[in-house]
């Protein structure tokens, strides 16, 4: 069993990427599901966005494919949340135990951590009346600054208290009009990215299996 342990383990720290850092620990957490990203919440459960979990979706861990059973799906319009099963017996050879949903919303100025397989990413949280426009009033308070990677699915994380703050859903475009040579251009350009907040996960996960 511990040779078993430990070439798992080793596996997995080989498919990581970049230079080890403080922040690897929620790393570990960060999965890939379809054609975007989830969270390992512990136990078996994957948490990602609904509508990259289409079908009978795979979760790609170390870079293992684990089938994976759809326990509770949600929906872009409403909550964009899928709530998945997987076989618990990899993620606790590697020593996951759960991660933990925050208890408190982020506040607009304060930085976040976006969460990938790939690294992580800092961001801020944005209040809606730094970049205008009109926003769901179930995103004004769940509003990070654009950044290029962080598919949706990824989780969005507190550095400092090391939790789930929320699972990127979509993101902002704004269009931008300008003067160029005497005429009147358009430009769209990428500025925020939403995030279903640890609030509304933890009323979506089932009672029966909530930690």
């Amino acid at each position: 069993m511990r040779v078993v342990r430990c070439f798992y383990a080793c596996l997995f720290l080989a498919t990581m990427t970049g230079p080890a850092s403080a922040l690897d620990p929620l790393r570990l957490y960060t999965v890939r599901v379809g054609g975007g990203h989830g969270v390992y919440l512990g136990k078996g459960y994957v948490i990602t966005a609904a509508h990259v979990s289409v079908g009978e979706p795979h979760v790609v861990i170390a870079e293992r494919q684990l089938p994976a059973k759809v326990i509770k799906r949600g929906d872009i319009i409403n909550v964009d949340l899928t709530l998945l099963s997987i076989d618990q017996h990899l993620p606790d050879l590697m020593g996951l135990k759960h991660m933990s949903l925050c208890q408190d919303p982020a506040k607009p100025g304060e930085a976040v951590l976006v969460g990938a397989p790939e690294g992580m990413l800092n961001s801020e949280v944005l209040s809606p009346l730094e970049i205008g426009g009109t926003i769901p009033p179930k995103y004004q308070k769940s509003l990070i600054s654009y950044i290029a990677r962080g598919n949706s699915g990824s989780g969005v994380f507190d550095p400092e208290k090391k939790c789930l703050l929320g699972i990127i859903t979509q993101k902002l475009t704004t269009t931008v009009t300008k003067q160029m040579n005497g005429q009147q251009t358009s430009d769209s350009r990428d500025v925020a990215k939403y995030y279903v907040p640890a609030s509304e996960i933890a009323q979506f996960i089932p009672s029966e299996i909530r930690y």
